[in-house]
């Protein structure tokens, strides 16, 4: 290559291409491309977090849901006569007194004694005693039994009463 190419910045060997100064172009789509990566990089991990305060919201709820189911299935077990109205108070001193479920519950039936059933008492003869003697009661008192309880089995047996 001769000396005037090179001082008058003609030809290949000059100043100008990639190394010299005609690079700004691709410093400019480098910088763009940084910044569009930057945005990308900050949207995700605003999704990132949404997606974490989600969860956990999500797990109080799946906590939340599980212990009542717990305190509902207690409370069937223990007899319960109005499932709401124990619920309610089961929550409130859950909540308030920070106890465990079984110990609600059990605070429940000895302070709040009429929300439960009475246990039957087995007729000294035998445990199958009380059976025939309820074959006998009459539909009225079957219809008055299962609708001052609302249990499931009294409701069943004045309606398979009723029907033959």
């Amino acid at each position: 290559m001769p000396i005037e190419e090179l001082e008058t910045g003609e030809g290949s060997g000059g100043v100008e291409g990639p190394v010299g100064g005609g690079g700004d172009t691709d410093r400019g789509d480098a910088t763009q491309d940084d910044l569009s990566c930057e945005e990308m990089i900050d949207s995700l991990e605003e999704q990132l977090d949404e997606a974490h305060e989600r969860i956990a919201t999500l797990e109080r709820q799946l906590t939340t849901e599980s212990r009542r189911h717990e305190l509902e299935k207690m409370l069937a077990d223990a007899g319960v006569i109005d499932i709401e109205t124990a619920l309610v108070l089961a929550e409130r001193k859950l909540e308030s007194e920070g106890v465990t479920v079984e110990q609600a519950v059990s605070s429940l039936m000895s302070s709040k004694g009429f929300l439960f059933r009475r246990p039957e008492r087995a007729s000294g003869a035998s445990a199958l005693a009380g059976s025939p003697a309820r074959s006998k009661d009459s539909l009225e008192d079957l219809a008055r039994e299962a609708s001052e309880t609302g249990d499931r089995r009294a409701v069943l047996r004045y309606l398979r009463r009723r029907r033959g």
